[in-house]
This record gives structure tokens, C-alpha cells and sequence, in this order.
């Protein structure tokens, strides 16, 4: 049993033998624990600071764009992507270059621009005249043209009979601007915008009217 002392004015003091009690320290391992966690979280802000500065700026689409569209500004906005060296997208400094362009391919929403699915300027050039020809099915490769390919315009005279009268004839180079089809199975047709020389526009769109028009897609 404890006894408490008594003080000369009668309060009790501190039992006697009884030794305060001292504060628990806080154990080593629970600060070292926190140590290693503040260390982890510098490590890791460091290492998302270092991957912010090695992404590039590049030109990504805004906005649906279907084949043989002209490219706008409001077609195109700004992604930032990784360097990679299995990635070639368009840089944003290009972007000039690209407007005005006409789009090969369907561009959905988000995807990154690259070159392969640009066709050439829809700039008609000096000399240069735009023509809308149709083409059957058997005198084109159906859903192989696409905007920017260059292709070779082959005239076929067809006689009285409906046979050939003459070997066909090359009348023009040009470029695909834009394609189309009407038409379903052996009606099939294809329907093109041509830019090809001037000089040889109306002889294009007289051999069109005429359903005696081939073409050629070419390197």
C-alpha cells in the first residue's frame, strides 16, 4: 500500500515511492517510414517534371473530317504527346503548310495529323483547270482513289456498235481533288474532281459526257 505525505498545512502531496511517469518517445521506425514516403513524393514530382518537358507539341484534329475535305484552321488544335520515336505526327510549327491541304482519308475527332493522310493543295495553279468527271466501274479502280493521287485520263472512242473504234488515248495528267461514287454493283460509278491542264479540260469533260473515260492511278 501507497502512503501520500501530508503537508503542514494539512493537503496531500504525491504518494510517496510513486515515480512520475514518463512520456512515450516516438518509436524509429515510424519516422523513418515517413522519411522514405517525403523522399518518394519528391522523386515521383520530379520524375512528372522531367516527363512534362519531353512532350511535343503537334497538330491533332478538332473536328470530324471527311476524305477529300480542305483543311481549316478550325479543323486542327493542339496535342501534346511524348517523344517517341514510332510516332510522326505533324508538328504544330507546320501548321501553315497544312492548311489548305486536302484530307486522303476520314479524320475522326482526336486523332493525330500525319503526312500520309494529306493529299496535295486544293490551289488550282496557272494553266490548271478543275474538272467533275464520272467514271464506270470497269474504267477505274473503285475505292482505290483517293484525294492527292496523281492519275492518267485515257480517253476509249467507242464506234457505232459500241466497240472500241480506236486504241485508247492518253489526253491528261492531273491529281484527284476529291472522290465520290453513285451507284451500286456493275452501275457502279466513280465521280472525281480533276485538276489537269487547261488546255486539255474540255477534251476531260467532252469524254466523260460520253462515257468513254478511263482512268489510271499512276506513282
Amino acid at each position: 500500500m501507497t502512503r501520500g505525505r501530508i503537508s503542514p498545512n494539512g493537503s496531500r502531496t504525491e504518494p510517496v515511492g510513486v515515480v512520475p511517469t514518463r512520456r512515450r518517445q516516438r518509436s524509429l521506425p515510424l519516422a523513418a517510414i515517413a522519411a522514405v514516403c517525403m523522399v518518394a513524393s519528391i522523386l515521383a514530382f520530379i520524375g512528372v517534371q522531367l516527363a512534362a518537358t519531353d512532350r511535343l507539341p503537334v497538330l491533332a484534329v478538332a473536328r470530324p473530317i471527311e476524305a477529300g475535305t480542305v483543311i481549316t484552321d478550325a479543323d486542327l488544335r493542339v496535342a501534346q504527346v511524348a517523344v517517341d520515336p514510332a510516332l510522326t505526327p505533324i508538328a504544330l510549327s507546320d501548321k501553315s503548310s497544312v492548311i489548305g491541304r486536302t484530307a486522303s482519308i476520314d479524320l475522326a475527332t482526336g486523332s493525330l495529323l500525319v503526312e500520309s493522310s494529306l493529299g496535295d493543295s486544293t490551289v488550282v495553279g496557272e494553266g490548271e483547270a478543275l474538272v467533275g468527271v464520272e467514271v464506270p466501274a470497269a474504267a477505274a479502280p473503285i475505292g482505290a482513289i483517293r484525294p492527292g493521287d496523281r492519275v492518267r485520263v485515257v480517253v476509249v472512242p467507242v464506234a457505232a456498235d459500241g466497240k472500241s473504234a480506236e486504241d485508247p488515248t492518253v489526253i491528261a495528267e492531273g491529281r484527284v481533288l476529291r472522290t465520290g461514287s453513285a451507284g451500286t454493283g456493275a452501275a457502279t460509278q466513280s465521280q472525281l474532281s480533276l485538276v489537269v491542264p487547261a488546255d486539255a479540260a474540255p477534251a476531260v469533260a467532252s469524254a466523260s459526257v460520253g462515257q468513254r473515260l478511263a482512268v489510271v492511278v499512276i506513282p
